[in-house]
């Protein structure tokens, strides 16, 4: 509570003896006996206690013995500690003031510095009239340096203790081998369960058809598309309970392309509207020179010719013929566009039907379209050359002129053309995913590595997966036009490599698409999808699919010590043990049936009961007035009067 001080010099003799002889009561003075007071000495107690706790933290945190600690720790524990024996001492400080006050001036800001750390250094522009005694004198038991000092001293504390006993979060992971409902990506993709079937260009399975057209560049842990990552194809798990980490079969996509040395390739002129590959206007070898005399409507066709694979039972071999450039007009302009050529869709005969490497033709007029390899080479590549000045004959020369070689010249028309082969593995593996569909770190799949061109060979049919590979990229215009896209965007993609990055994409996306037709809730082609299904413990052959690693782990966590906050708060809490022992000491004169009061309204208007000080407050405003405790001679009563003759502060 805050005192009303007065502000004019007068003299108070004559007030005293009115006010003395206003007294009805006599009033004696304190017993002088003093005693160790239990009260100041339980604080000290509990400070020595704090300053013991953060010497304990900060030795612990210098020879790093938290790790080893695991505890749940409360941050406001220390908070409200603090906060606790601030107000024990302001109520003992607050006591003593009145018991034993100087003037009303001291005891005023006494009571007002120990409201707070604000009031206290506000204390610093209150100057009392009567003030002669410096302000350094006892400074750690003065109300200008003791009690701000110990409020602050508390302030520092509260902030840096509040977080220097962190808590390091870690995981206990805990791995169970069980049964397990999962979306299985294993099945036979229309295949029969031998292998063996009989297929031609009319009788295709309806999905492979489906697969093929919904083909996507699929991205790494995009959840969109569950059960995807890139290359990677792997089983759903179903969400049953919670867990970090399951781990499930997968299939991993490995695709590597090379060129084949006994391809032959040819550049064909056919008459507008004619596809009858087998009787051109024109056959341009490679690396020669054709064409009309004068550019024409003529096509411009492909042919290429190569050993024929395992599955091929018809001769010469495989052939690829396909129209490149629909009119010869205009080329020399803008010359030929490119394009990706695959292989037919041929099986005849009862055999085994899909194979594991696929034949590709990138033909194009710009040079810069042909893929290099690691060390920048392109292969075996072929070039042709369509002049308007080619007479048709059987090469003979017309020997003279500049002229007809500018003609050459202004009319010629490039072609460049590749043959490539690739070749599909899959690989059986397990990956590990988390609850919301992502690879964990490690599983993520990678880019193929970089590598010179290799020599492509015929392998005899594989009876896995991997004999999808022919089927997802034959049979269908539409994957002819998308293959195109995503590898002739521009010239800066242009390599071995992201061709392989690209087919492994798109066959991974086809045996998705595949899979994800089978599953529930589509399975609308059931007659394609006889071994896919959502598998359990309970759906017989296929129950090993259900068999995964699940990783669980609980949150754990161990003491952690910020050394910087624990050194603060050693120095903040030792000071405030100090600054307690000056401030209150250790002594008291209350009985031992008596306890330390803090000061309120109703105290201080018990204190004035039969005292004179509202009377001198009142006709002497301004003035730093002595004043004295006192008890009544029969104990019923204390108060707080004038006293003449007393010092102010």
């Amino acid at each position: 509570m805050v005192l009303l001080l007065g502000s004019d010099a007068g003299s108070l003799k004559g007030r005293a003896e009115r006010l003395s002889n206003a007294s009805s009561t006599t009033l004696a003075p304190p017993a002088p006996t003093t005693r160790i007071s239990k009260w100041i000495l339980c604080i000290h107690l509990f400070h020595a206690l704090l300053v013991l706790v953060f010497a304990v933290i900060l030795v612990v945190g210098i020879m790093h013995w938290e790790h080893a600690v695991e505890v749940d720790i409360e941050s406001a524990f220390f908070t409200v500690v603090i906060v606790l024996l601030t107000i024990a001492c302001r109520t003992i400080g607050v006591d003593k003031a009145v018991r034993h006050p100087r003037s009303l001036f001291e005891l005023d800001t006494r009571i007002r510095v120990w409201s707070g750390l604000p009031a206290a250094i506000s204390t610093w522009f209150t100057r009392s009239p009567s003030e002669t005694r410096s302000r350094l004198h006892h400074p750690f038991r003065s109300i200008y340096f003791g009690i701000p000092l110990y409020l602050l001293a508390g302030t520092i504390l509260q902030l840096s203790a509040s977080g220097v006993l962190g808590v390091s979060v870690y995981r206990y992971s805990m791995v169970s081998t069980s049964e397990y409902s999962a979306s299985s990506h294993s099945g036979n993709y229309g295949f029969s369960q031998v292998g063996v079937t009989v297929v031609t260009d009319a009788d295709q399975r309806a999905l492979w058809s489906v697969a093929r057209k919904e083909m996507f560049l699929a991205k790494v842990n995009n959840t969109q598309h569950p059960g995807i990552h890139a290359s990677v194809l792997h089983d759903v798990p179903a969400p049953l309970y919670s867990y970090d980490l399951v781990t499930v079969n997968a299939t991993r996509v490995n695709v590597q392309c090379a060129q084949p040395t006994d391809a032959v390739v040819e550049m064909l002129l056919l008459a507008p509207n004619s596809n009858d590959a087998s009787n051109p206007l024109s056959v341009i070898k490679s690396g020669g020179v054709g064409g009309p005399k004068t550019p024409t409507d003529n096509q411009v066709w492909l042919n290429v010719t190569m050993s024929k694979p395992p599955y091929w039972d018809s001769s010469p071999g495989l052939v690829v013929s396909d129209v490149w450039a629909h009119k010869l007009t205009g080329l020399a302009n803008v010359g030929l566009p490119t394009e990706i050529m695959l292989q037919p869709w041929k099986f005849s005969g009862e055999g085994v039907v899909g194979h594991q490497q696929v034949i590709f033709v990138l033909a194009t007029g710009d040079p810069s379209f042909l893929l290099r390899d690691s060390t920048g080479s392109t292969g075996l590549s072929t070039n042709f050359t369509i002049s308007s000045s080619y007479d048709g004959g059987d090469g003979d020369d017309d020997d003279d002129e500049e002229e007809e070689e500018e003609e050459e010249e202004e009319g010629t028309i490039k072609g460049y053309v590749q043959v490539i082969g690739c070749t599909m593995e899959s690989v059986t593996l397990n990956v590990s995913v988390t609850q919301a569909g992502l690879l964990a770190d490690g599983d993520t799949p990678q880019n193929p590595p970089p590598h010179e061109w290799g020599v492509f060979e015929w392998e005899e049919t594989d009876m896995d997966i991997d004999r999808q590979f022919l089927i997802a990229f034959t049979g269908d215009d539409i994957v002819q036009q998308f293959l195109g896209k995503a590898l002739c965007k521009s010239n800066e993609s242009a390599t071995l490599q992201g061709l392989e990055a690209t087919l492994e994409l798109l066959a991974t996306s086809y045996l998705w698409n595949y899979w994800q037709k089978c599953s529930l809730p589509s399975m609308v082609y059931s007659d394609d999808c006889t071994s896919f299904g959502d598998l359990s413990p309970s759906s017989g052959p296929q129950s090993s699919h259900g068999s995964v690693s699940i990783t669980m782990s609980n949150p754990e966590a161990h003491l952690q010590i910020i050394f910087w906050r624990a050194l603060v708060s050693f120095v903040a809490s030792l000071a405030l043990a100090a600054l307690a022992v000056s401030l209150l000491g250790w002594r008291t004169d209350l009985s031992k049936t008596q306890r330390p009061k803090d000061v309120g309204t109703a105290r201080m208007v018990q204190l004035m009961q039969e005292s004179s000080l509202p009377v001198v407050i009142s006709e002497n405003d301004g003035l730093d007035i002595p004043i004295r405790y006192q008890s009544s001679a029969d104990g019923r009563f204390e108060n707080l009067d004038y006293c003449e003759g007393e010092k102010g502060a």
